[in-house]
């Protein structure tokens, strides 16, 4: 099944992409997936990093950090976040991952033009 996910990575281009399964989302982090601890529910989406961004010394995300930041999804100030990250819709009651909610793209910041 085909979902569409949002990539922002930590040059600041926004890609839509295309996820088929796990692996393509772990792709588009670089490595390891890990979600960040966020409710979903109440923000619509979820968010995935790469799970050793820190420990492999990534860039900040600084476009990831404003919107997470603006959009008080994700406590930036004190947990910044390394690496490319991934954004989905939020998990369903069976625990799939849908695609991205429409005109989320348009609420993170764009440093560059696409």
């Amino acid at each position: 099944m085909e979902r569409n996910g949002i990539c922002i990575r930590t040059s600041g281009k926004i890609e839509k992409v295309v996820i088929t399964d796990y692996s393509d989302m772990g792709q588009y982090v670089g490595g390891y997936l890990e979600a960040l601890p966020i409710d979903e529910q109440k923000h619509k989406v979820s968010v995935f990093i790469n799970e050793e961004g820190l420990i492999h010394e990534l860039p900040i995300n600084m476009p990831a950090c404003l919107w997470l930041g603006s959009e008080e999804i994700w406590p930036t100030l004190d947990s910044p976040i390394h690496g490319d990250v991934l954004v989905m819709g939020a998990t369903d009651a069976e625990g799939e991952t849908p695609s991205v909610p429409a005109g989320t793209e348009y609420t993170i910041p764009h440093m560059l033009q696409e």
